[in-house]
């Protein structure tokens, strides 16, 4: 199956980017490593329970109930531009400092996103995949205008999480460009500040869909 279309803008995207790995940083703290499939349900939960359009995911009905194609593409970037771990869903050092600073710019405006995401991450994150599985089969999403649960969703089918209009998240256009140069700069440049680093498009790291 391909993946949807997003509809995210730069500015959304980097939103998303950030809150994941603000969730790893969460990780990192409470030293719990969640899987792929619980860190898909952690999100498709947060994206329910908070009052605001952030996270931007957009979530199908797929082999082991909700799945975003765009957040599998978030994680995979902030692991190739050294911000998450390769092996386990933990910040590194250059991710635990992106995350710890625009968390503190942001969350004053933003504190019911966060906190759900505190929240659902301290209470997720060290389920299994069966647990995680459990709980989403059994929320309801509008799907074609209908209320259904996940379960009973068709195969493939947009899951949209209903409870009508949500506020924007709260981001000035400064602070969201030095979020997007930030997340632009690999660790290891930033690291090697001596020698040039080229910045990197968000889209020149979009993982190839076949």
């Amino acid at each position: 199956m391909s993946p949807p279309a997003t509809n995210r803008t730069s500015i959304e995207r980097a939103v998303d980017l950030l809150l994941v790995l603000c969730a790893a940083e969460v990780c990192r703290a409470i030293q719990v490593r969640p899987g792929l499939t619980v860190l898909q349900k952690v999100f498709f939960a947060l994206k329910r329970g908070a009052q605001s359009r952030a996270p931007h995911h957009e979530y199908v009905r797929y082999y082991y109930g909700p799945y975003s194609h765009s957040l599998a593409a978030d994680l995979a970037l902030l692991r190739a531009q050294g911000f998450v771990d390769v092996f386990s869903f933990e910040s590194t050092s250059r991710g635990s400092e992106i995350a710890r600073h625009y968390r503190q710019l942001l969350e004053p405006e933003n504190r019911d996103v966060f906190a759900a995401l505190d929240e659902s991450m301290t209470m997720r994150a060290g389920w299994t995949a069966e647990a995680a599985k459990r709980e989403a089969y059994k929320i309801t999403v509008v799907v074609d205008g209908k209320p259904v649960t996940v379960r009973e969703a068709r195969f493939g089918a947009a899951l949209h999480a209903g409870g009508g209009d949500r506020a924007s998240f709260r981001i000035s256009s400064d602070v969201a460009l030095d979020l997007m140069t930030d997340l632009s700069l690999s660790a290891g440049d930033f690291e090697a500040t001596k020698r040039a680093g080229r910045p990197v498009e968000l889209a020149d790291l979009e993982p190839l869909h076949h």
